[in-house]
């Protein structure tokens, strides 16, 4: 069997193809949402999330728990075929035809409604 020869040093596991540097501010879990925030400050508080590719609005459930508990008001939308949405994958036949239901949503918003 030919071995598979390897050209540089293998990419670190995370989604990021740059290594942490020393030099990078190293962020503690929460640290952003322990401070106290005054969301009517804000010139919106709605906050909408997209999953990615192959997963669902379900991927956000602790996402949204605390921006929720930070007074946020917080929407997770399914795309086609994602998720709760029952629609086959292999009929989507267009981005605007996955983005569906984000477009939805976002068109039912009212005029004074940001996000």
């Amino acid at each position: 069997a030919a071995k598979r020869q390897q050209q540089g040093p293998p990419l670190p596991r995370s989604s990021s193809t740059r290594p942490r540097s020393l030099a990078d501010p190293e962020l503690q879990p929460q640290q952003l949402l322990a401070k106290e925030l005054n969301t009517k400050d804000l010139e919106t508080n709605i906050i909408v999330l997209v999953h990615g590719g192959g997963f669902g609005a379900w991927c956000w459930y602790k996402t949204m728990s605390l921006l929720e508990d930070s007074g946020f008001k917080v929407n997770a939308i399914d795309l086609t075929g994602s998720g709760i949405n029952s629609s086959d994958t292999n009929k989507i036949s267009s981005l605007s035809e996955y983005a569906e239901p984000l477009t939805s949503y976002l068109k039912g918003l009212c005029d004074a409604e940001k996000v």
